[in-house]
């Protein structure tokens, strides 16, 4: 007599709700750190940057994204989690502004960069919030 084999598939859980909607921001908000990393670099071309500001600028521009991802994936709740990681994206950007100098053109643009992530993942009320972070 013959046995049948059972062929377990691996299990994949289900995402956790909201997990797609962390995937969304975490794009955009890699898009906007990474592009304000650029303008910082063509910005400080000719400047004596000490060592603190760039690190502080590669850990916004390429450490925080991942970071942030990660707090909403294991959070209990992905969209408070979002939320908390789009005020910190606010308070980050005041910063940027600040080592920018508040230089009219690379401020402005590393702003407008984050402020399309705050507004397409929280909209014109999570906007709000968070420019009261930046000017802060």
């Amino acid at each position: 007599m013959m046995t049948k084999e059972v062929h377990n598939k691996p299990h994949h859980p289900m995402p956790k709700k909201g997990e797609r909607f962390a995937r969304h921001g975490f794009a955009l908000r890699l898009v906007a750190d990474t592009g304000g990393f650029l303008i910082f670099v063509v910005w400080s071309q000719e400047k004596n940057i000490s060592h603190w500001v760039w690190a502080h600028v590669l850990i916004v521009g390429f450490i925080w994204p991942f970071l942030a991802y990660e707090f909403t994936r294991i959070a209990s709740s992905c969209y408070k989690a979002e939320r908390t990681n789009i005020f910190i994206d606010g308070i980050l950007c005041g910063v940027m502004a600040g080592i920018l100098e508040f230089s009219l053109i690379p401020a402005l643009s590393f702003f407008l960069l984050n402020a399309m992530v705050m507004l397409n993942v929280m909209g014109p009320k999570g906007l709000g919030l968070s420019l009261l972070f930046y000017f802060a």
